[in-house]
């Protein structure tokens, strides 16, 4: 679709809700979003969405955008570094059943009902109550520090806003957020 370079922030996001219900629909299971591109499933990530794009300062718009979508869908072995944090959508992947195709299907079909929304930001609603960042403490990753802050929502143009505890207030577009202790 024709955006703007600042709607153009929200194909991340949207594609996030598209991810986690497609996981929801065929596999059954309660899916979360991290802000701002990670689903997990049972606290544990199980998928990631990188988004590049080309924009045209010229007249204002997104010329392209190429977004990746990583899902583990029944790994088992984890490097070990990873096995507190990265989890599969299925314990097992079914048996003489194409699921990879199942849930591609899926995930395109909600991508494709959810893009004519992306200027209006009707699917943040959903976006919002499946982010389980909301109202934690968190620790925002800036310049190389971990600064402690409160997630406090997600705006209209899908930053995660921050209350640092000096009580100042700031919305986030980009960057990197944790809920695990930084060592």
């Amino acid at each position: 679709p024709k955006l703007s370079i600042e709607d153009s922030l929200r194909i991340t996001t949207a594609t996030a809700v598209a991810v986690a219900e497609a996981i929801e629909s065929v596999a059954g299971v309660d899916a979360g979003i991290k802000w701002v591109n990670d689903i997990f499933v049972e606290d544990k990530k199980v998928c990631g969405i990188l988004t590049e794009a080309s924009l045209n300062f010229e007249n204002g718009g997104l010329e392209y955008a190429v977004v990746g979508i990583g899902l583990n869908i029944a790994t088992q072995d984890f490097p070990k570094e990873l096995g507190t944090i990265a989890g599969s959508i299925f314990k097992e992947k079914p048996e003489n059943n194409p699921i990879s195709s199942i849930l591609l299907a899926e995930i395109l079909n909600n991508i494709a009902d959810i893009k004519d929304s992306l200027t209006d930001a009707k699917y943040l609603e959903e976006y919002r109550r499946r982010s389980f960042l909301i109202g934690k403490n968190i620790l925002v990753l800036k310049g190389g520090q971990a600064i402690s802050a409160k997630a406090i929502s997600i705006d209209e143009k899908a930053r995660i806003v921050v209350e640092y505890e000096n009580h100042t207030r700031e919305a986030l577009s980009s960057g990197e957020v944790s809920i695990r202790p930084i060592h």
